[in-house]
């Protein structure tokens, strides 16, 4: 039995719910017509139901008609649509490429001295340790602290090569240490409580002896050269 707009008078499947012409909606209560074997839903210009014959199922009396919503329902002998296909694992991200160029290394002691020693070996691909810095300020057993070739920076700042982030007294950048040729130099970067060296203020670049205490904020710092080894 088909269905027929209220509005167009467009003729209709009978599972339609609204017009396919002016999409006025249809009259839910209009029942469904099934195959005599109660099973398919048929549809209006059907005379046989093709499930039935491709089954061979028996006639049977027709079940009680049901109205249709919008909701779609599989049927028996219907096949199902097929399953989204899994999808693929994403390809993993490359490493980044080895030997890319690094300005500054940084030399940060957290744990004691072993583990500064670590941290120096791994670091020590670019610039070589000339000297190093010992302070006993924070911690009983003493903090390690590599000194390398060329410009080192010394501060709370975590870029810092030396950095010591927990002395409040001391700036963010706050002296430079540098190695050129044979010398050492330190300079102050103009930090709120001053560098000292030895007990004197740094007011301008000088050099650094072997052996030198450094005062810079709160901590204090023991300065020991290293034996120039060939290379």
């Amino acid at each position: 039995m088909s269905k027929i707009c209220p509005q167009c008078k467009t003729e209709n499947r009978d599972q339609a719910n609204f017009c396919m012409r002016c999409n006025a909606r249809l009259a839910a209560d209009t029942p469904v017509r099934y195959c005599p074997a109660g099973k398919h839903p048929m549809d209006p210009g059907w005379d046989s139901c093709p499930y039935c014959a491709a089954s061979g199922a028996p006639a049977g009396p027709p079940p009680i008609p049901v109205s249709t919503g919008r909701s779609r329902t599989l049927v028996e002998d219907e096949t199902p649509p097929p399953a989204a296909a899994p999808l693929s694992p994403a390809a993993p991200v490359p490493p980044p490429p080895a030997g890319g160029a690094v300005s500054r290394r940084k030399t940060v002691f957290d744990a004691g001295p072993s583990a500064a020693g670590s941290q120096g070996v791994e670091a020590g691909g670019l610039r070589r340790i000339v000297a190093v810095l010992v302070t006993y300020t924070w911690k009983p057993e003493g903090q390690l602290f590599a000194v390398r070739e060329g410009r080192n920076y010394l501060g709370r700042d975590a870029d810092c090569e030396i950095s010591l982030p927990n002395d409040t007294q001391m700036s963010s950048r706050h002296s430079t240490l540098v190695y050129r040729g044979q010398d050492f130099w330190i300079d102050d970067e103009k930090s709120m409580n001053g560098t000292l060296v030895d007990g004197e203020s740094v007011e301008e670049k000088r050099k650094l002896p072997d052996g030198a205490t450094i005062r810079t904020g709160a901590t204090v710092w023991h300065f020991v050269q290293l034996p120039k080894l060939a290379s």
